[in-house]
């Protein structure tokens, strides 16, 4: 925990220097983007090579172009839009795994709550994939999940949820960040980083691909 704190310090203070943070910025002032995923993963796509980093999670992962966000060439997107996390382990044994990265950052569980599965389900859902990456000498790296604006209910169940992910990754010494610590505020997601209230712009994009900078900074990766 004292590593996710130090992260998100490190990432305030670039944010300060570099005027990131929006004052007085309009609701929802960005539109959404076009609906598309950097890859559809089927039988026909083959596994990447070279990969160091992966992404795995829903449309807020696969929306971004994590390579041009990061500044690097050996990212993997494996996000897919309205995948639940038991969704996401689907994309583990064929693709994720034989591509061999050195890290894995997950990011879900927003449509668990749409969907009403249990939280001792999708705890189970994610405790699966942990294992998974660390029994094959990855390391998974766990991304809070997103609050909504103004949305108390799913906010409820969001911090049920991050709350249980927090246990899961101290039982078996994964890293936590939590994104929410940047990105919501009082009411949920911050209205200058969303596009539609769930989804995020490019400046919440840009806060996001810094906290990830400063986790492998402190990671001495590459």
């Amino acid at each position: 925990m004292n590593k996710t704190l130090l992260i998100v310090s490190l990432a305030l203070n670039l944010l300060m220097l570099s005027g990131l943070i929006l004052i007085g910025s309009r609701i929802f002032a960005e539109k959404p983007p076009v609906i598309k995923e950097v890859q559809r993963w089927t039988e026909d796509v083959p596994v990447p090579d070279s990969v160091h980093i992966a992404m795995l999670g829903n449309s807020l992962t696969a929306y971004a172009d994590w390579n041009e966000l990061l500044g690097r060439n050996d990212v993997q997107n494996f996000g897919v839009a309205d995948f639940s996390v038991k969704q996401l382990s689907w994309l583990l044994d064929q693709w994720v795994i034989p591509s061999k990265p050195r890290f894995c950052f997950i990011n879900g569980g927003q449509e668990d709550i749409m969907l009403g599965v249990p939280l001792e389900r999708m705890a189970e859902d994610y405790s699966m994939i942990l294992d998974s990456l660390q029994h094959n000498g990855i390391k998974p790296v766990v991304q809070s999940t997103l609050m909504r604006w103004e949305d108390a209910e799913a906010n409820r169940q969001t911090e049920k949820i991050n709350q249980l992910l927090t246990a899961i990754c101290r039982e078996r010494n994964i890293d936590f960040i939590n994104l929410n610590t940047v990105l919501s505020g009082k009411n949920g997601l911050k209205p200058q980083y969303t596009t539609d209230g769930m989804h995020l712009n490019s400046k919440g994009y840009e806060l996001w691909s810094i906290i990830v900078k400063d986790y492998l900074l402190l990671n001495n990766s590459r």
